[in-house]
């Protein structure tokens, strides 16, 4: 079973993502509209593009209120934001299935291991501001929070997306790392 060291997200259905603080506000969120359509999701909401960035890719950038967030498409049953100690990046976390065993400081060890080169960067990059950053699932309503979100501290600056499939046995993960590249 997952452990509670980490902070794990999870949801309905539905992409996750991770959006600046400063524009939470503007976040347009599921509507009646949403479920009246089929893919793609062309819908007016954020939540609606955010759902087309999922289908056509795992992880892709969406623009909110003037800046960019990230959002983890593919099948995401849950997700989790693993800060660096030093706050200039750290990892957005999909686990790839759901009821199997695996403790949550394997997935620690896991990542601990992952060099920075043997991930596949993905030519995304996000600025960061003051605010951090917030993870949460797109289809929720901030300040309204219907499911779990978590607040992503991370220093202000440009950072650099880079992917990874890993495993923590028996469970399989697909790690996002975000690097600092520029303050």
């Amino acid at each position: 079973m997952f452990g509670q060291l980490l902070k794990w997200i999870a949801c309905d259905g539905g992409p996750h993502l991770i959006l600046p603080r400063e524009v939470l506000c503007d976040w347009q969120a599921c509507d009646a509209s949403c479920f009246a359509r089929l893919p793609p999701y062309d819908g007016p909401t954020d939540y609606a593009r955010a759902c087309t960035i999922a289908l056509e890719r795992e992880v892709g950038i969406i623009c909110v209120g003037g800046m960019s967030g990230l959002v983890v498409g593919g099948e995401v049953p849950m997700s989790t934001w693993i800060a660096r100690d030093d706050r200039c990046g750290g990892d957005l976390v999909v686990a790839l299935e759901w009821g199997r065993d695996a403790a949550d400081d394997d997935i620690l060890a896991s990542l601990a291991e992952l060099q920075d080169e043997s991930l596949r960067q993905e030519d995304l990059h996000i600025s960061v501001g003051q605010g951090g950053l917030v993870h949460f699932a797109a289809c929720d309503r901030p300040p309204r929070w219907v499911y779990s979100h978590h607040e992503a501290p991370i220093r202000p600056g440009t950072y650099q997306i880079a992917s990874e499939v890993c495993s923590a046995d028996p469970v399989d993960f697909r790690v996002h790392r975000l690097s600092l590249v520029m303050d």
